[in-house]
């Protein structure tokens, strides 16, 4: 039985499975992890003390470092120009949550109410509805009501267009701002304002997707790497390795069983060496 799953749309990315030990590393987009059975361990700021907790949500740029080895869990990306983390973060920034060195903590409660939302799915058969409604109650779960405010529809509409971004159709900059009639400079200033990333971040952070996507596919490395934009393979590897803690031999290393990949139709599949595009 195939026990990790990967899950991608426009909105979010998420991982279904075992998880591991990861080294210091930073985010380019907020996250939600939570595991199954008993609590992890996560440390927020370099030599701060470690947190124990089954939930936490990590903001985008929070240097942190976790081990939730030997336990299966789920962690939800959000995307950070989108509806439903700007719910998310007024929340945390409103109800007076532990926040310990970065990390903001679930409560008991909450952290069982989202692991049995996504108890029942099945890594092996779930289809991108199945994962989409239940990613949905988990917003439901956390957040409830829609922001007080939303995100500028120029930062929606950029970061739409970064995330669809791969070697082919590359995007400098200036061409960027211009398809949202903005200066690069203005653009950079009104990104970071409304997401909390710095635009070249993110524009990683869409890479990132890209290249996990492709080696879903049945790519290389190192030509998932050159489609999704990166210089080589061993610029995608330490890429990962800074927004995730690991290498992507954690999850597509030879001789581990290979992570199932589902990809929503609102977000562009790879092509596969053979011609053809992969939809679970």
């Amino acid at each position: 039985m195939r026990e990790d799953l990967i899950y991608f749309s426009d909105r979010r990315f998420m991982h279904l499975g075992w998880g591991y030990v990861s080294s210091t590393h930073v985010h380019c987009a907020p996250v939600l992890s939570v595991t199954f059975e008993r609590d992890f361990w996560v440390q927020g700021r370099p030599g701060s003390p470690g947190l124990v907790r089954r939930g936490v949500v990590i903001p985008p740029g929070a240097q942190h470092c976790a081990d939730n080895s030997g336990q299966r869990g789920v962690a939800l990306y959000f995307e950070p120009d989108g509806a439903e983390w700007a719910a998310v973060r007024e929340l945390l920034d409103r109800d007076g949550r532990l926040r310990w060195h970065g990390v903001v903590a679930l409560d008991d409660d909450e952290s069982r109410d989202l692991v049995e939302l996504i108890r029942p799915i099945d890594p092996a058969r779930a289809g991108w509805r199945e994962l989409d409604d239940c990613m949905s109650a988990w917003i439901a779960c956390i957040a409830g009501a829609r922001p007080s405010r939303g995100i500028d529809a120029r930062v929606t509409r950029s970061a739409h267009l970064l995330r669809q971004d791969d070697a082919e159709t590359r995007l400098s900059e200036r061409r960027l701002a211009e398809s949202v009639a903005l200066s690069g400079s203005r653009l950079r200033h009104l990104f970071k304002r409304e997401t909390g990333v710095p635009l070249c971040r993110y524009r990683v952070w869409g890479r990132l997707r890209r290249a996990i996507q492709q080696l879903g596919a049945g790519a290389s490395p190192t030509d998932a790497a050159l489609q999704a934009g990166f210089t080589d393979a061993a610029h995608f590897n330490h890429a990962f390795k800074a927004n995730f803690g690991v290498s992507p031999a954690a999850l597509f290393g030879r001789g581990r069983p290979q992570p199932r990949v589902v990809v929503a139709p609102d977000f562009a599949a790879p092509q596969r060496r053979d011609g053809t595009g992969r939809h679970a």
